[in-house]
């Protein structure tokens, strides 16, 4: 079960990409303190979904947590807002494939297609994956995985080991550096490197004894990723080193951190990293792919949304309205990017940061819903579990989304996208809102099985 929090979050990619934008965009040498501030955001939003799930008959995704604490059409507002994020992190992981896999053939072969096409080819690849319904093992998923974390934890203690051009940068976890420029950002982009905590939800009925087993995976998931990943943010600034940081992981994230592995690890290493890299990325691109798929088909299901979205292939077994369905929204999205922007970089990092935007307002949804479930039935659980924990993380989750929000354009990469950007979020929070209330009024058939327990 860490495993799958874990592996949705690709560890060697994180390395190479997604933290970077934390430090070019965020609190540059200050990102380190970053993750482990998302991580506590996340051990107290997880005492808040551990207590709740308890008293839930069938345990799932949060817009089913939304559904008991705060009613149906809150709950279709949330799977709404979750679907878009889905689909945004999935655009955003076929440009950094793209990127990443543009790069491991030039170094191998001296020249190689552009990364739009490596892109595409990845869309059908994942197409592909998804119709067939092929999905790794737990097993072979943990091995690909241990072994991504051996590389980077062996990357850190090298860098640890022989210090960077400009030694160590200690400075990196004081309070002033985390506080300066936009912290906000980089919590937001470290948020980004920890999505999958709803997974460990889902998956709460598959695993023997899940009074005990789940809440060790779930706190030590999450404790191991937040530290794993600040100590991989510091070890890439030490290697870079500080004054250089913040313009490589802007302008070279992915470069800079090969060439940082070639010197401490040697060229092997660095090539043999290159290619988990691409079959990583690939996985983690699998995995957000199926997750949007998993959101259309269960509306479809249930007849939130049009029917067909929840037909199965006769032969295939998969839903593959739903995966051509989200495939080609994704698809629709990466092509217009393409011809507008050139600049991998930023379309990788403004539509994670988007999708995380999306995220939070997610989990301030299902932290409003534990605390009104709770309220609604006193003496269930402890004040810390059905109070005190999820509020802490709701008020940090919002001053992050704060900061985030009075910074959209730099967040984004965009200039003046905030109003549009904020015009969006509210159509998508309406028009759930909207839906559940016409399916109250003339489909009640439909609207009572939104969010339902079955035994």
């Amino acid at each position: 079960m860490a495993f799958i929090f874990i592996a949705f979050n690709a560890p060697l990619a994180v390395l190479a990409g997604y933290l970077q934008p934390a430090i070019a965009f965020g609190n540059g040498i200050g990102a380190p303190v970053a993750f482990l501030a998302a991580g506590a955001l996340l051990l107290l939003f997880e005492v808040g979904i551990l207590a709740i799930s308890r008293h839930m008959k069938t345990p799932g995704a949060f817009y089913t947590l939304i559904a008991q604490g705060l009613g149906k059409p809150a709950a279709v507002a949330g799977s709404f807002l979750a679907t878009i994020a889905y689909i945004f992190y999935a655009v955003s992981g076929y440009v950094f494939l793209g990127l990443i896999t543009e790069t491991l053939v030039t170094n191998v072969f001296g020249s190689s297609l552009p990364w739009q096409v490596w892109g595409l080819i990845g869309f059908a690849v994942v197409t592909v994956l998804n119709l067939l319904r092929v999905d790794l093992s737990i097993k072979a998923v943990a091995v690909f995985v241990s072994l991504e974390i051996i590389i980077v934890a062996v990357y850190e203690a090298s860098v640890m080991i022989k210090g960077g051009p400009e030694g160590y940068s200690p400075s990196s976890f004081l309070p002033s550096e985390f506080l300066s420029a936009n912290p906000g950002i980089a919590v937001l982009f470290a948020l980004n490197t920890m999505i999958g905590i709803e997974a460990m939800a889902v998956f709460r009925e598959e695993v023997k004894k899940p009074e005990k087993t789940v809440p060790r995976a779930a706190y030590g998931a999450i404790i191991f990723t937040a530290l794993f990943f600040a100590l991989a943010a510091f070890a890439y600034i030490v290697a870079v080193g500080p004054s250089q940081v913040v313009d490589d992981a802007r302008n070279a994230p992915v470069d800079s951190v090969i060439s940082s592995i070639q010197v401490y690890l040697g060229g092997f290493v660095a090539t043999l990293v290159s290619v988990l890299l691409v079959t990583s990325q690939l996985a983690a691109a699998n995995s957000v792919q199926g997750a949007s798929v998993r959101y259309l088909y269960s509306m479809g299901r249930d007849r939130i949304l049009p029917s067909g979205l929840g037909r199965v292939h006769r032969k295939l077994g998969s839903p593959w309205i739903a995966v051509l369905a989200s495939i080609g929204i994704c698809l629709a999205i990466y092509l217009i990017l393409i011809g507008f922007s050139k600049d991998v970089v930023l379309i990788y990092g403004a539509f994670g940061g988007f999708g995380t935007i999306c995220i939070l307002l997610l989990f301030l949804g299902t932290i409003a819903a534990i605390i009104a479930f709770f309220r609604r039935r006193p003496g269930l659980e402890s004040t810390w579990k059905s109070l005190i924990a999820p509020a802490l993380a709701g008020i940090g989750f919002a001053a992050v989304l704060v900061l985030v929000l009075t910074n959209l354009d730099l967040v984004l990469g965009i200039p003046n996208i905030g109003p549009i950007c904020a015009i969006g979020l509210i159509v998508i929070t309406v028009a759930g809102i909207v839906l559940a209330l016409w399916l109250r009024n003339h489909r009640p058939d439909v609207y009572s099985k939104i969010g339902r327990q079955e035994s």
